[in-house]
Parts: C-alpha cells; sequence; structure tokens
C-alpha cells in the first residue's frame, strides 16, 4: 500500500504530487541460467572481436564474459566472412561434435563471389544429404537485376538436384 491518500477530486490550484516510483532490487535464490540454441550465430565475428584464430566454438563460448552467458549448448554457426569459411577439415569434424544444423548458406546476388556461394551451398548440401537430421538454414537474396522469385528458385532448383539425386 502507498503512504499517498486518494483522491477523487483535485483542487486545480494545489498542485498534485505524484510519488515516484521505488526501485525493487532483486536477489535470487539461485542464479539464473539460461539454456539456449542459437540458430543464427556469427561464430566467425565472435572469434574475430575476441581474438580467437582459428575459428573455435568451445573456446569463444569459454571466453564470453560470465555477465554475457546465456548458456549457449548449441548453434547453427553461420561464417559469412569468406576468409573465416572452414575447411573441409574442420568440416569433417562436425560428425564428432554436438551439431545441430549447417547455415547459413545460399545465394546472394547482392555481394560475395557467385562460384564461391555454388561451391559452398553444394559442399553443405552434400554434408546435409549424408546427415538428414541436420537443421539446414538457407540464405536467398536477389541480385539488382531478379526479384525474390526468381532468386528462390534458383536456390531451391540447386538443393533438389543435390538433396534428391
Amino acid at each position: 500500500m502507498s503512504d499517498m491518500e486518494v483522491m477523487d477530486e483535485v483542487d486545480a490550484e494545489e498542485p498534485v504530487v505524484q510519488e515516484v516510483p521505488r526501485r525493487v532490487r532483486f536477489t535470487p535464490v539461485v542464479p539464473l541460467k539460461f539454456e539456449s540454441m542459437d540458430s543464427h550465430f556469427h561464430l566467425d565475428r565472435l572469434c574475430a572481436r575476441i581474438g580467437i584464430s582459428p575459428v573455435n566454438f568451445a573456446e569463444a563460448i569459454r571466453r564470453v564474459r560470465p555477465e554475457e552467458n546465456v548458456g549457449l549448448n548449441g548453434a547453427v554457426a553461420v561464417w559469412c566472412d569468406p576468409s573465416t569459411y572452414p575447411t573441409k577439415c574442420q568440416v569433417s569434424q562436425l560428425r564428432k561434435k554436438k551439431v545441430v544444423g549447417l547455415g547459413e548458406v545460399g545465394l546472394d546476388g547482392t555481394k560475395g563471389e557467385p562460384e564461391l556461394q555454388r561451391r559452398t551451398l553444394d559442399e553443405a548440401l552434400t554434408l546435409r544429404k549424408a546427415r538428414p537430421h541436420l537443421v539446414l538454414v538457407l540464405h536467398c537474396r536477389p541480385g539488382p537485376l531478379e526479384n525474390i522469385t526468381s532468386a528462390y528458385n534458383k536456390l531451391f532448383y540447386r538443393c533438389k538436384g543435390i538433396l534428391f539425386s
């Protein structure tokens, strides 16, 4: 209950004083820990920010400041900078780890090298075909001379050609 009285009428000549809300500090009995799975995790950029090379998920998570840690149990790691793309050897190590998905791969008509994008997409699709339980996160962005429908058709046709051959 508030210490202030409830008034039905306010006299226009008297200023109305409102109580300032008090901040309540809450200290949990058990420390809060969030368990999560990130479906779009820029692992390459996190590793670059904290100075880890080559890209290493376990080391990156270990170095995250405690106040930023949300209990990340896994991720669909996104490599968005071609210079950080994993090698075939690194990709082959995925069998030994708790991998739940691949991505984000696809075709982006606004930047990057189209041939490198196609090769990377094809490698991810081949890996996905061998491990059908994995989630595949696709990326599609039309170039300046195409519409979104034609961009999606091109991407899906390529996926169908590898996944269902």
